[in-house]
């Protein structure tokens, strides 16, 4: 009789390859798995860390560049005010303007999924593999808004035309890839993920009941995040080059790298980016500095200097990961692996402070491996797995606009609440505002709440693009109930049912909107 892990490779072909995708905020890496092999990264040529730029320059004479034509064609150099970088954290933009022209961040990022996809297909030929996008596992940031993920999904499923694409949070793709080369997964696992563009922590249990409703090596126990990371040391990294240069300015202007629209603050904001990298392994260095003119200077920096100007940031890293760690009620000093994934994760002092708060542990059992290609080998591994359970903790809490009779005002009510595992189910029940209404008009609200209450006021939610209604078909008395059943299902959809009984003629109705966990 076979067992359950046959019954799962019944589910694939033989011979399929599996795909998957880190949308990064500074660079993008495609990886695939052929079946019963190991996953393996695109080897793009010329990328010294094995990714795709995720850059966009619109050139003064009209002409549009995508990703690496950027470097190819020096447009940072030449052109840094023309030059659009990390789109992934600008998709709540309204608008991007390069020169005199305005784009919306969604098509910026469908730009440079296209150019992703062109080169990594051209690269998989070598190796004899096609590319096959139906499946396709992308990595997003574990807060990302229901909006943000939206536009990344719609902008994915519009270059692929493919409507079979999974985005899962990143440091769930980043733990799978460290548990699929670790060979010690009878312990819980904390990720410690810290990016381009947002850090995410999150804490996995072993799963030792693994079958086909709950086919993955763990559970997840605890998730959350913070908007902070590479960016922000970015930013650091310039202000300190600045100070340094003020001292011994060279032929520099030091009044134009202090403007922060100012072509010489974005170039030196890129040489910035590549003294950070450099400083992961060097103690020090001296590098010459150039602006968009003649003007040339040179600094010399040494890593303790820059660890001085991030130890805050980092440490609020770090205490977040202790916090997850102890809401997951594992004890006091649980017996853990701890994986530090993401570009910003190479700071020499991250791991120092992750050593000097988790100090119970061993130091074995705290790993770094591919940190910036992780979250692609997760994804690509991912894409093998079937899709039936991700039970992936909310990391928002999901509200509806309503009138609060008691308050008197309008706010906002949690439907499902934050930290909920998927699926989630919720009931509530509300009732017109006014004698004689026809209908009753929800909008749905993200809440990132930092104390539990009974309601939010308006202000304290994003509102989404996402709204509904309950449809009476004739005036109904103040006094009608309508109870409404919310449910986070296991895909990521949310299934609204709202109940009049009988008030109307058809008093169960059904909403489906779909969050795309």
């Amino acid at each position: 009789m076979p067992g359950i892990l046959d019954e799962l490779n019944i589910l694939f072909n033989e011979g399929a390859v599996f795909h998957g995708m880190d949308l990064g905020t500074y660079s993008s890496i495609w990886a695939y798995k052929r079946k019963d092999s190991s996953p393996k990264t695109v080897d793009y040529a010329g990328s010294n860390r094995g990714g795709i730029p995720s850059l966009f320059w619109l050139s003064p004479n009209g002409k549009e560049y995508v990703a690496d034509e950027v470097k190819i064609n020096n447009g940072i150099i030449e052109d840094p005010l023309g030059v659009c970088s990390s789109v992934k954290m600008k998709l709540s933009d309204s608008s991007i303007k390069l020169h005199d022209k305005s784009y919306l961040p969604s098509e910026i990022l469908k730009k440079i999924i296209e150019r992703v996809i062109k080169v990594s297909e051209k690269d998989l030929q070598r190796e004899f593999v096609d590319l096959n996008c139906d499946g396709l596992v992308v990595g997003v940031p574990a807060l990302f808004t229901a909006a943000e993920k939206g536009t990344i999904l719609s902008a994915l499923e519009s270059v692929t035309n493919s409507k079979k694409i999974r985005l899962v949070p990143e440091p769930i793709l980043a733990a799978i890839s460290s548990n699929y080369y670790s060979s010690n997964h009878d312990k819980p696992t904390l990720v410690y993920d810290l990016g381009a563009g947002t850090f995410d922590v999150c804490v996995l249990i072993p799963n030792n009941n693994i079958n086909l409703k709950n086919p993955f090596p763990y559970t997840v126990a605890k998730a959350d995040g913070l908007r902070i990371a590479g960016d922000i040391f970015d930013e650091k990294m310039v202000e300190l080059l600045i100070s340094k240069l003020e001292k011994s300015p060279g032929t520099l202007n030091v009044n134009n790298l202090k403007d922060k629209n100012h072509a010489d603050r974005r170039l030196l904001r890129d040489t910035a980016r590549e003294i950070k990298e450099t400083l992961s392994t060097q103690d020090a260095l001296t590098k010459p500095i150039m602006d968009s003119g003649s003007g040339a200077g040179k600094v010399h920096i040494e890593r303790s200097e820059y660890e001085r100007e991030i130890q805050a940031e980092l440490r609020q890293t770090v205490d977040l990961s202790y916090k997850v760690l102890m809401d997951s009620n594992l004890g006091s000093k649980p017996d853990i692996n701890i994986v530090l994934v993401g570009g910003s994760s190479n700071i020499p002092l991250v791991m120092k402070m992750i050593v000097e708060k988790f100090n119970w542990i061993s130091r074995d059992c705290i790993t770094q491996k591919f940190p910036e290609k992780a979250v692609a080998l997760g994804a690509a591994i991912f894409a093998e797995m079937p899709n039936f359970v991700d039970n992936t903790p909310v990391p928002f809490s999901y509200a509806v606009d309503t009138f609060v009779t008691s308050l008197d005002k309008h706010a906002l009510d949690v439907i499902v609440p934050r930290g909920a595992k998927l699926p989630s189910t919720v009931k509530a029940v509300y009732s017109p505002r006014r004698e004689n209404q026809t209908a009753l008009f929800f909008e749905i609200y993200e809440l990132y709440p930092s104390e539990e209450k009974e309601y939010y006021d308006l202000n304290e939610g994003n509102k989404t693009q996402y709204s509904f209604k309950h449809d009476f078909g004739k005036e109904v008395p103040k006094s009608t109930s309508v109870e409404l059943t919310a449910t986070l299902t296991s895909d990521g959809v949310l299934e609204i049912t709202t109940n009049d009984f009988g008030a109307s003629d058809k008093s169960i109705q059904k909403h489906r909107i779909e969050f795309k966990y």
